[in-house]
């Protein structure tokens, strides 16, 4: 099980913000708000942005968005594979044979 957060969401996207916009060093930020150097610095990662064609459109997700998708994708293609394994046992004389 995954241990909870110790931070928001929204507090997550303002440290962001302090790096990104107002160029804030990771030692600023651990400084000034307590938070370790490897958690700004995944913070700041996983807010990277990644452009993803859609239907001629271009959208645009970030990392943890992407990671998320990778993760889903993975999680669906584990019971797909289990229900394959299911459907041939219960089913052991189909018509592929």
């Amino acid at each position: 099980m995954r241990k909870q957060d110790k931070y928001t969401d929204d507090f997550k996207n303002g440290i962001v913000r302090l790096v990104k916009e107002q160029g804030k060093t990771y030692k600023q930020i651990q400084q000034d708000y307590g938070v370790g150097l490897s958690a700004v610095g995944r913070w700041v990662r996983d807010a990277g942005e990644i452009k993803v064609e859609e239907n001629g459109a271009t959208k645009i997700i970030t990392t943890a968005q992407y990671k998320k998708v990778l993760a889903d994708k993975v999680a669906l293609q584990e019971e797909v594979d289990i229900l394959k394994k299911a459907l041939a046992i219960f089913m052991p004389h189909s018509n592929k044979e």
